[in-house]
């Protein structure tokens, strides 16, 4: 469990060929046996070395007498839609296939409309069937159909699901439809099923919880599970399916590539995955070829070998019209790609924000191009990605920009892997301080020093019960425990138990309970013990003690029932403030923390970037960073930015139109008032920056303090052996 919370809390800083209708099992299907072979799940991912370039069209399904278009395939360089069309005459809408040109967004050809002498069908669902016809997927209420048509849209075969025993009518397939040109595969909830040429039932085929799947040319069908990282394998012929040949990390969709060739995709890349071998090579990061907020619908390699990536992207698209972007991509060798500086990037994960940035940065300097390395889009474990982080670092990898949680900065700038930023900055005349809060950019400042460039915070401070605690600035370790001593069956601070309320309440200021010299730490002080025995009034961390803090105490219910009177409140967002006090009342105010800040607002700088002392690009690398700091993030309100225009932006934003925020399904509409915005003003200006121990203190101090906790020795003793490891560890590394 302490394992789980973890790797939550690192996330937060923080996504089928038989023609018989059965067959044997004596390689197991999906429901009675899956491989757990361990050796075919390594995650060792190939780097592709070439240039990837993308040229970038629009088809938009526009005409009048559209009611409704939805993206059916691409393929050959063509995009089919099923269009909803209605005749003028009678009001009367019949289903269609219309056909674009990828390229030009024309019309191609004439609507394929689906004739059956029985019935009309509204078909919801189409996919190729080799190279003379279509599988589609139909409802005419109450019945839902399979069907196979040709080319010209004649139906040629037509089946109801509840006519096939073995799936009945209860379910409407999701996901696709696959058809490896004799078997079809359909997705039901969470069950994938196989039919043969006749639509009758072969087996069960996979089980995916959110992934896609597709037919490779060996004739097997390929699926993978976002949740397991596993890519499977189902063969007709004789049902085995194998489980997690490949931990693929953060696959969600796959489809055929060229001859023998699996294309992988999530929401950041494209990986190829060689059949023959097993290997799995990242092509290309989506933002190297200028794609950013999309939603998937198609990626295929043509026969020069081009890929064609079809997405619907949020911009293009936000007036609600119904089309996509197509993006054909082409690989350069480096030796004759476009002459280009590239600026590589390294991060942990890429969020939506700097997505954006990079693909506008792109657009706006031509003769640049950001080239990202997200290592949780290589691995699955948060062990290997942070092993692998370092490793490309601290082994001279040529990156030009690093974006990492600021904790992790001195690791690096005390190996002087960073350029200091400060000349740069009083060097760049077209850099003007005064647009930022200073108290954020210098988040990580190290004496005279800055090594990375802080664009935004979080702060934390308490919201409270002002009847409980009264009308003070701060809350500190005597008020928390009056409190405690007064209502012994509230569970509060962060999970309620010991381990996570000490380490909260330290973390704030260590200068509040272990003295104010720097660089010395005195363990031995009235504040430090009323913290130790304040925490080891809470239980220790259980299974059955975390379910019923979660679901007895903290439900928005229980602040209205005065069950909860303190809540830490640690957000990125000013919106979060605005939430929880509109949740728990005008009983509840902010209080600062137990602080030497006046105000005891803490200060947790988010991501910070910093440039490798051995870029080759350090201009371009600053102009970079500078336009993260300066991004406008989408929504406005979502963010503590060091910007001060972008944050005013934030305050007027949520004055004037407020925002709606869904909480244990009620709808919270959250609007700031005059005060409020006041309020958050007050906060990001007058935040410091936590005063934090160094890691070796803290695993100190967490080593010692459950023998504490668990009444094995005395605070006394427990005390004299932090301080004198402590003590130890400070003069080896003076």
């Amino acid at each position: 469990m302490k394992h789980i919370k973890a790797l939550l809390a690192f996330l937060t800083l923080l996504i089928m060929a038989s023609g018989v209708s059965g067959c044997s099992h004596d390689g197991g299907s999906v429901d009675d046996k899956a491989s757990a072979d361990a050796d075919k799940t390594g995650s060792f991912v190939l780097e592709d070395d070439g240039v990837y370039l993308s040229t970038i069209s629009e088809i938009r399904v526009s005409d009048e007498d559209v009611q409704y278009a939805r993206f059916a395939f691409a393929r050959d360089g063509k995009v089919f839609f099923i269009v909803s069309v209605m005749d003028e005459e009678t009001g009367d809408s019949t289903d269609c296939l219309r056909c674009f040109d990828e390229v030009t967004g024309e019309i191609v050809g004439e609507d394929v409309y689906f004739t059956d002498e029985e019935e009309e069908l509204d078909v919801f669902d189409i996919t190729p069937c080799g190279d003379d016809g279509y599988v589609f997927f139909a409802m005419n209420y109450p019945d839902k159909w399979l069907g196979k048509c040709s080319l010209d849209g004649k139906v040629i075969l037509k089946k109801k699901l509840s006519d096939i025993p073995e799936i009945g009518s209860g379910e409407v397939p999701r996901g696709g439809i696959v058809c490896d040109g004799k078997n079809t595969y359909i997705r039901l909830g969470k069950k994938v099923v196989a039919l043969n040429e006749e639509f009758k039932y072969i087996d069960t085929a996979a089980n995916i919880d959110v992934g896609g799947m597709c037919a490779g040319d060996d004739g097997l069908l390929y699926s993978v599970d976002f949740l397991s990282s596993n890519m499977s394998t189902f063969d007709p012929k004789t049902c085995k399916y194998e489980e997690g040949i490949k931990k693929i990390p953060r696959a969600n969709e796959v489809f055929k590539g060229g001859p023998g060739e699996i294309l992988i995709t999530n929401n950041s890349t494209v990986k190829s995955y060689d059949i023959a071998t097993g290997c799995i090579t990242n092509l290309f990061n989506l933002i190297d070829v200028d794609i950013n907020s999309q939603i998937f619908k198609s990626v295929y390699r043509d026969d020069v070998g081009d890929l064609h990536i079809l997405y619907q992207d949020y911009g293009s698209f936000a007036d609600g019209s119904e089309g996509v972007c197509c993006a054909k991509v082409k690989r350069y060798d480096a030796a004759v790609a476009p002459e280009q500086k590239v600026i590589r990037f390294a991060c942990y994960y890429l969020n939506s924000d700097i997505k954006n940035v990079i693909v506008r940065f792109n657009q706006s300097h031509p003769d640049v191009r950001i080239k990202v390395r997200a290592y949780m889009d290589d691995y699955v474990e948060k062990e290997d990605i942070l092993a692998a982080f370092d490793k490309d670092i601290l082994d001279d990898e040529k990156f030009d920009v690093v974006m990492l949680p600021a904790e992790n900065v001195k690791k690096y700038s005390s190996k002087g892997f960073f350029e200091d930023l400060m000349p740069v900055m009083e060097n760049d005349s077209s850099f003007d301080l005064s647009k930022y809060y200073e108290n954020i950019i210098y988040a990580t400042k190290e004496g005279e020093k800055l090594y990375t460039f802080t664009p935004g915070a979080i702060i934390s401070c308490y919201l409270a019960d002002s009847e409980v605690f009264g009308d003070k600035e701060k809350l500190t370790i005597y008020d928390m425990t009056e409190a405690r001593s007064k209502y012994p069956d509230i569970p509060f601070i962060n999970n309620g138990d010991r381990d996570e309320v000490f380490a909260a309440l330290l973390k704030d200021d260590i200068r509040a309970y272990l003295g104010d010299k720097e660089g010395k730490y005195n363990f031995d002080t009235k504040e430090f013990r009323a913290l130790c025995e304040f925490a080891a009034s809470f239980p220790d961390w259980t299974d059955e003690y975390s379910e019923k803090y979660s679901w007895d105490n903290v439900s928005n219910e229980n602040v209205k029932d005065g069950k909860e009177i303190i809540r830490k409140v640690t957000a990125s967002m000013p919106s979060d403030y605005l939430l929880n006090m509109k949740i728990c009342g005008k009983k509840f105010r902010i209080y600062g923390a137990d602080t030497r800040n006046v105000k005891g607002y803490v200060l947790l700088p988010s991501s910070s970037f910093g440039i490798h002392f051995k870029s080759e690009h350090k201009e371009e690398a600053w102009e970079f960073i500078k336009a993260i700091a300066d991004r406008e993030p989408m929504p406005s309100w979502s963010i503590f930015s060091a910007n001060k225009d972008t944050f005013e932006k934030c305050l007027t934003e949520l004055r004037e139109e407020g925002v709606n925020i869904m909480v244990d399904e009620v709808l919270y509409e959250i609007k700031a008032t005059d005060e409020n915005a006041a309020l958050l003003r007050d906060m990001i200006e007058n935040a410091e920056v936590a005063k934090t121990l160094d890691g070796p203190v803290m695993d100190i101090i967490a080593g010692e303090m459950p023998a504490y906790f668990a009444g094995e020795k005395s605070l006394d003793e427990t005390i004299m052996i932090i301080q004198k490891r402590v003590n130890l560890y400070v003069e080896e590394n003076r």
